[in-house]
């Protein structure tokens, strides 16, 4: 899964459409715009929307811009995401065939919030 997969997630999780800026992060905008267009909000939307998904070059600077705007304007703190591919890279015990016990003990949990498998 590509990491666009985990912001399709926030969106459908939260109800909420996600920011990306066309011109700083355009690449990550047109494959979004391609998989997922109803999830993008348009660029004059961007300060009202609570998700955003900034580039990593210069993120801690645009985070604090974002954030300096959203407070003067008294308006909710966005929540800043970084795409990274990953975010579906993480290591998964795998499940015994009887009993939904993994190798490690571990049960299978069902978290529809992230659309994947978690382990307790």
């Amino acid at each position: 899964m590509e990491s666009w997969g985990s912001v399709v997630g926030v969106s459908k999780a939260f109800g909420s459409k996600i920011y990306v800026d066309r011109e700083k992060n355009s690449d990550y905008h047109q494959r979004l715009a391609h998989v997922a267009p109803e999830i993008l909000v348009a660029d004059d939307a961007a300060p009202s929307t609570r998700f955003h998904v900034l580039p990593f070059p210069w993120l801690s600077e645009r985070a604090m811009e974002i954030l300096t705007q959203a407070r003067a304007a008294r308006q909710l703190e966005p929540l800043i995401i970084r795409p990274s591919s990953q975010w579906s890279r993480l290591p998964q015990p795998s499940m015994e065939s009887r009993g939904g016990v993994g190798a490690l003990g571990a049960r299978r949990v069902d978290r529809r919030w992230w659309e994947r498998e978690e382990w307790i």
